[in-house]
């Protein structure tokens, strides 16, 4: 596994030295399209070849209440790109369009991916320990899948390392007082020389957790449940109260107080759930998706 983990070291290292994520458009285009695909093949291998022994129930209720937390986790993970708004309307040619993009791409997500749950359940069943397209065998067209995946999780990944390496140059910019870095607002607007270095620490540092902790779903779960929900939530509400509390009407200002407190309790009930998942494959011996079957 070390081996493809390298190889996506060397290309995230190439290509997020293109530090404008507006450049990098055609790609991110590129892995949506891929990732349709994907879906297609699925859905038709889910549909075309169903188990005929699968077992599915209306409520599932196993009473390994760690795994629940984690998938629910997983689902935020799925969802949870607020950390990137920022960055990604400022490098928009025209940011006031982001929010008609927001909800056009969230309700594209959400049929997808209630879509694709519900065909996977039905053809394959509550049994199933690993990511949905490892349980469709070694055919062509898995493979096929497979690879418009990485196609896809190629084009997120440089985002998220495009909007960490600039979160990143900024607050040692400031740190260490260097004004170009402490002002930029986009990855465009740093330094090529200093870029290179924060980009590819990055990179390096993903690249061993993902050696260090070959467990897909616990690991999204723990970083999901320490980040996701506070960037989405926790943060959000605070900063709203803090600068906007006085221009908020009542409704606003309850929905804001009681997201905080339900976004912090439920992220440590999802860290120490994906922890102690964690935990357990470890012990176990399971797969890097999962428990062992």
């Amino acid at each position: 596994m070390w081996q493809c983990g390298l190889a996506v070291l060397v290309l995230a290292g190439l290509a997020t030295q293109i530090r404008s994520l507006a450049r990098l458009s055609w790609f991110f285009l590129t892995g949506t399209s891929a990732q349709l695909i994907a879906i297609g093949i699925v859905i038709y291998e889910l549909l075309t070849h169903p188990d005929p022994n699968a077992e599915t129930e209306l409520v599932r209720n196993s009473g390994h209440f760690e795994r629940q937390f984690v998938a629910v986790f997983n689902m935020v993970f799925a969802f949870g790109g607020q950390f990137a708004f920022t960055e990604l309307m400022t490098d928009m040619k025209v940011p006031t369009e982001f929010p008609k993009a927001i909800s056009v791409c969230t309700a594209i997500m959400s049929s997808l991916y209630a879509g694709l749950g519900a065909a996977g359940y039905w053809s394959k069943g509550l049994n199933v320990a690993d990511i949905v397209i490892f349980s469709l065998g070694d055919s062509t067209l898995a493979r096929l899948a497979a690879g418009c995946i990485l196609i896809q999780a190629l084009a997120q990944y440089l985002v998220n390392v495009n909007v960490w390496t600039h979160n990143l140059m900024v607050l040692i910019g400031r740190a260490f007082g260097n004004p170009e870095s402490a002002s930029a607002r986009s990855g465009c607007e740093h330094c090529r020389s200093r870029w290179l270095a924060a980009s590819l620490f990055v990179v390096t540092y993903s690249w061993l957790i993902s050696m260090s902790i070959p467990y897909f779903s616990s690991l999204v779960g723990i970083v999901a449940s320490s980040t996701y929900l506070i960037c989405a939530y926790t943060l959000p509400c605070w900063f709203a109260l803090k600068l906007l509390g006085k221009d908020m009407w009542r409704g606003e200002l309850y929905l804001c107080h009681l997201l905080i407190p339900i976004s912090l309790l439920a992220s440590a009930a999802g860290l120490v759930s994906s922890v102690s998942a964690l935990i357990q494959d470890i012990q176990s011996g399971g797969s890097g998706f999962g428990p062992a079957a």
